[in-house]
This record gives structure tokens, sequence and C-alpha cells, in this order.
């Protein structure tokens, strides 16, 4: 008899409706029988993927750049990095507004602003106006990792969390890839201008489809709704705590061969270095990327395996800065062509810019392992601020945007005066000269792994 009951008070369970808000929202409900929260997720990380081409966009048209609007490489730099300046600087306000009103409205409106933003960059005539249009960009496109975090925590169990991140990585860089060797060849084509334009369209249709689309899920903790937490006391609980700022730091340095150098340095470097059209060079670029989208869930397995964040943390850091020495000593070591012979008669031509290709490939594969460090972050504040937590952590980490105007300012101080149709023309040592900080900040972030403290 006591099993006939239990029974019948399974099958009540299973086809009673929802008697509240926050359990018809319930995530682990969920994300155990339905696609949704995969299609919730989707609908925020296309605009991650969206920003990522928009923010890695200026690398693949660089030289036109400096050639139409006669900029030197210090200008060049100035104006790409008004999109990090906005970027950081917006982390914690859309965190908050995130945690407060969901992200449905706030991604809709970052979408129109990313569109508006490209239009103002791609009319501008001078520094000025174009800056204040990467700067509106960047504002809106902070939006883009905070809410798939969001998404991720609140439609997904927590033990996901490694997995979805890695997965939203995995699909920003692939839009990185995109705005590579694919980009500049359009560019090549249509103009950068019109490219621009066509960029602000795509994120007009995306802002529509986001508000007919996207749907809001109030954070739930074991059905019960968590408790509201004031802004103040959200921003004490996370700078409080000087782990946060450890892991802010780690990012930040680990950021930077992304958002330094290959998010705008790393193609004319190629094509100084090796003698490589754009187009190739910009080939080789995206390998970092794909390196970068492979790497993401690689790391993810790893550390589930390992059941630490920190050890990948570690290990990422070191293998990178390793690479990256090889990246800037690479064009000291010339060599001959060298042809390895597979077999049948086919052989591989081995030259220094195949070999420049591997290097970025491997050392966006090694770096994926900082995205790990998310997951710390997530992991040692509470699930009704974590937005809010990840865009404090976001923006430490997009402080390395600032490298690229330090890598633009070495490289005018390198500069030995020569010019070449009225443009600097900078030789081989004066990029080695410029991005050789890049290993010492990743080997720093190393050192910060040391004293960084993880709750798995």
């Amino acid at each position: 008899m006591p099993k006939v009951k239990e029974e019948i008070q399974e099958k009540y369970q299973k086809h009673r409706k929802p008697t509240s808000k926050q359990e018809r929202a319930s995530p682990t409900s969920l994300s155990k029988s339905s696609i949704f929260p995969w299609f919730m997720w989707g609908t925020a990380v296309a605009f991650y993927f969206y920003q990522f081409i928009l923010r890695v966009s200026p690398g693949a048209m660089a030289d036109v750049l400096m050639h139409d609007l006669l900029l030197d490489a210090a200008f060049l730099g100035t104006l790409t990095s008004f999109y990090y300046y906005g970027y950081a600087c917006s982390q914690v306000p859309l965190g908050l507004i995130i945690d407060k009103l969901g992200p449905r409205r706030p991604l809709s409106a970052a979408c129109i602003f990313c569109a508006l933003g490209c239009v103002v960059f791609a009319s501008g005539d001078s520094v000025l106006a174009m800056s204040l249009g990467r700067l509106l960009i960047g504002i809106s496109s902070a939006m883009g990792l905070i809410v798939c975090f969001k998404t991720a925590t609140q439609w997904f169990p927590s033990h996901r969390l490694p997995m979805m991140i890695s997965l939203t990585m995995l699909v920003g860089t692939i839009g990185g890839a995109g705005a590579g060797a694919p980009l500049s060849e359009i560019v090549d084509l249509i103009g950068w201008r019109t490219t621009i334009i066509y960029l602000s369209i795509m994120g007009l249709g995306l802002g529509c489809f986001v508000w007919l689309f996207k749907k809001d899920c109030p954070p739930v903790l074991e059905g019960k709704p968590l408790k509201k937490i004031t802004v103040l006391e959200s921003l004490k609980i996370i700078v409080s705590k000087p782990q946060t700022w450890l892991i802010g730091l780690y990012g930040c340095f680990m950021y930077i061969p992304l958002s330094g150098l290959a998010d705008l340095w790393a193609i004319p470097y190629i094509q100084q270095a090796f003698g490589a059209e754009r187009s190739v060079a910009a080939s080789s670029v995206t390998l970092f990327y794909i390196g970068i989208a492979i790497g993401a869930p690689f790391w993810a397995l790893i550390s589930t395996k390992l059941k630490s964040h920190l050890k990948p943390m570690r290990f990422s850091a070191l293998l990178t800065g390793v690479i990256f020495v090889l990246v800037v000593c690479l064009p000291s070591f010339q060599f001959s062509p060298v042809h390895v012979f597979i077999s049948f008669g086919l052989r591989f031509e081995f030259t220094p810019l195949i070999l420049s290709s591997i290097f970025f490939f491997m050392g966006g594969l090694f770096s994926a392992g900082q995205f790990m460090a998310f997951a710390v972050v997530a992991s040692i504040n509470p699930l009704n601020i974590n937005a809010t937590a990840t865009g404090f952590n976001n923006m430490l980490c997009m402080l390395s945007g600032t490298a690229q105007l330090a890598i633009g300012l070495m490289l005018d101080w390198s500069w030995n005066g020569a010019q070449y149709g009225g443009l600097p023309l900078y030789q081989t040592v004066d990029y080695q000269i410029a991005i050789a900080f890049v290993p010492v900040f990743v080997g720093i972030a190393f050192i910060l792994t040391f004293f960084i403290r993880e709750k798995v």
C-alpha cells in the first residue's frame, strides 16, 4: 500500500502545473529534459559571436586604415584601444543591470548600440569620430560575455559551468577567426567602410532576434528565490576579496596575446617579418583563434578530470609564455625552406611563415586554459551577483586592450624614421621590440597562479 501511494504522489508531482514563477523558471528541471536552455544560451552566444567579429575587425584592415587615414602606429593603437576602454569601464555597471533586469532587454539594446557604433565608425573621417564609434561598440559589446555566463548559471546546473564557459569561448573565437582572412578578403572586394556598414545591419537583425526569442529566468536556488542584495553590497562582496583581484590580474596578463597582439598587430607583424600578403598573414592569425576554439573545451575537460580549475590555469600560462617567446624570436632565425617528404612523392615545404602559423595556433590552444578563471570567480561569489562578479573580472581582463596602444608607442619609439608613401615603415626588429613584453606578462600570470586559491 505505501508503494502505491508513492507512485500516485510521483505521478502527481510529474503532471501538476507549476504553482509559482520561480518554479516554472527552475533551470535545473529544464536543463534535464529540454533543449530550451540551449536555445536561451544560443541567443546570448550569438551576440558574443557578433561582438567578437567587431572586436578584431580592425586587425583585418589595419594597413588599409593607416593608408586611408594617414595614421602611424601610435594613432592606430589609440583608435582601436577605445573599444577596450568602453568594454572595461562598462563591465561592472552592465553586470549590475543584468542582475537587476535580466538579460533580454539589456542584450537587445546592446545589439542596437553596436550597430550604431559601426555606423559612426564607418562614416567618420577623423580619428576622434572613429574613436567614438569604437568606444560605443566597446560599451555595447561588454554585454556579450556577461549575458552568456548569466544565462548559463540560470538555465544549467552548476557542475556544467566550466563546459558552458568553454563552449561560449569556442563560439566567440570562431567569430574572431571569421574576422581574420575572410573579413580581409571582403575588405579587398568592397572596402572597409561598406564592410562595417554590413556588420551594423547584422547587429540590427540580431537585436530583433534577441527581443523576440530571448527569455529571462529569475535565478533560483533549490526552488526558492535568492536573497536580494543591493548594488553597494554586491560591489563590497566582490572587491573585498583579494582573490577577485588576483584572478582578474591573471586574466588581464593572459589576455595580452589575444587583445594586444592577435586582435591588431599580429597581421602587420607577420606581413613585415615574413613578407606575406595581408590575406596570408590574416590566415596565420586565424589559426590563433581556431586554437582557442579547440583549446577551450579541451582545457574544460582537463579541469573536470583533475577536479581543479587552477592547475589548467597554471599550465596554460607556462606553455603560452614559452610559445610567445618563440613567436618573438622566430624572425631572428630565418632559414631556407625545408622540404619534408611524406610518401608517394608528396612533400611539404616547411618555411618560417608556416612555423609562425603553427606557433600562433599553439599559442591559442595553450592560452585557452585561462578561461577557467571565470569558473573560479563564479565559485567564490554568490549566485545572485554572478553577473556583476563576472563583469568585474572581465573588466580587469579587458584592460589588457591598452597593450594595443603600448605596442603602437613602442613601434614609434624604435622606428628609425624610414617612410614609404608618406607612412612610417617599421622594420621587423621594431615589431620584435614592441611585442617582447607579451611573454613577460604571461610569465607574471604564471607566477600569480601560486597565490590564487579556488573553491571547486
